[in-house]
């Protein structure tokens, strides 16, 4: 299993302190208190549930566009993402990472909920992880479109395909590190590995096997793996493709060069 990861290299007392930030956010996305019949506030955020995205502006979630932060849908507007002035130790940006991803994770399978989590976070510090994790999440959204109603949404579609793109264009040297938890016997802690954001987009794009529906030709995932090569070559970009081994496909794509 490959899980998310940002280095972590605190003191307890300070890893602690953390813990208690990421928790606080839980609480609010996922709601606390009782309810108002009986004179009590509730502090419940109205988490979406459904699979309709009715996009609030033409870029939301893309670069450096920040609409989704006024976004009437978007429970995660108000949600505060990260401390002001982390301490001296802590990596710049550790808090928001950590924060992101605990909040992903209490929303894991509503895809709607986590895009705008991961577009909140690009509104917020724009950057090439917060761009894929937010192409992931309406990919992921418009699959759960084709499986309720075929062929499924086409704006979520296009919207996935120019948020992986973005990927590209705007972020081509970026990276996202993962937790080897493939290893026997990893050390405490785990072993992080960087991967580069623009081969993995070139992966969710051509949809070699996976859980999303292609975004090209859904009825044939070889045939959208060559029309999604075809397209990252109009958008200057030149990929090599999920090569062939001995036993078929292997796992992990070729590189991404630009054109």
């Amino acid at each position: 299993m490959i899980k998310p990861f940002r280095i972590n290299a605190q003191s307890s007392g300070v890893r602690i302190g953390r813990l208690a930030i990421v928790c606080s956010l839980l609480i609010i996305a996922t709601g606390c208190g009782k309810d108002s019949d009986d004179g009590d506030v509730t502090n419940t955020l109205a988490i979406p549930t459904d699979i309709v995205l009715n996009l609030f502006c033409d870029d939301i979630g893309i670069a450096t566009e920040t609409c989704v932060l006024d976004d009437p849908d978007n429970p995660y507007a108000n949600v505060p993402f990260a401390t002001a002035n982390p301490p001296p130790d802590d990596e710049p940006g550790e808090d928001f990472n950590r924060a992101k991803f605990a909040l992903a994770a209490a929303v894991a399978g509503n895809p709607k909920a986590t895009f705008y989590v991961y577009a909140t976070a690009q509104a917020r510090a724009p950057s090439g992880e917060n761009q894929w994790y937010t192409a992931r999440a309406l990919h992921e959204l418009y699959t759960a479109t084709v499986a309720a109603a075929p062929p499924g949404s086409e704006l979520i579609r296009e919207q996935t395909i120019r948020a992986y793109r973005s990927a590209l264009d705007n972020y081509f040297d970026s990276a996202t590190f993962f937790i080897a938890g493939f290893l026997p016997a990893p050390p405490p802690g785990g072993v992080a590995y960087p991967v580069m954001l623009r081969e993995l987009t070139a992966s969710d794009l051509a949809m070699t096997p996976g859980a999303f529906t292609p975004l090209f030709d859904p009825a044939d995932v070889g045939n959208n793996e060559f029309i999604a090569r075809e397209t990252m070559g109009g958008w200057g970009y030149t990929w090599v493709g999920m090569l062939d081994g001995p036993a078929g496909p292997l796992t992990l794509p070729g590189p991404v060069y630009r054109n």
